[in-house]
């Protein structure tokens, strides 16, 4: 088995429940970990072979627009989005943080994480 790991997706979008994220956005960061079998791949050391990751950075960006209220619902979505697409991800690991958010004390980040 073989564990990749995208860490650090950027992405701007416009999920939260107070009004000022819905019309101004919030910045986000994204970080997906799976695993699967690359025996295939690592012997033919092609992408045919290979679950391709900007495939799932993909996935990551369209649930990213889709405008959500819980970033919970948004992280189990894009995790649920991957095991659909790719059987053979195994251990799908979700941990999505919002940046700066609006919240009564001073705090960098919010985050989710779904596995």
């Amino acid at each position: 088995m073989v564990r990749i790991e995208l860490n650090n997706i950027r992405l701007h979008a416009y999920h939260g429940v107070h009004q000022i994220e819905k019309e101004n956005g919030s910045e986000f960061r994204v970080d997906v970990s799976f695993e699967y079998n690359a025996d295939s791949a690592i012997q033919s050391d092609s992408i045919a072979d290979a679950l391709d990751y900007e495939r799932v950075l993909a996935i990551v960006e369209r649930c990213m627009a889709d405008r959500k209220e819980l970033i919970e619902t948004l992280a189990s979505t894009i995790q649920k989005e991957i095991q659909h697409d790719f059987d053979s991800a195994k251990a799908v690991r979700i941990k999505i943080c919002k940046l700066n958010p609006p919240v009564k004390l001073a705090i960098n980040e919010i985050c989710v994480l779904v596995e």
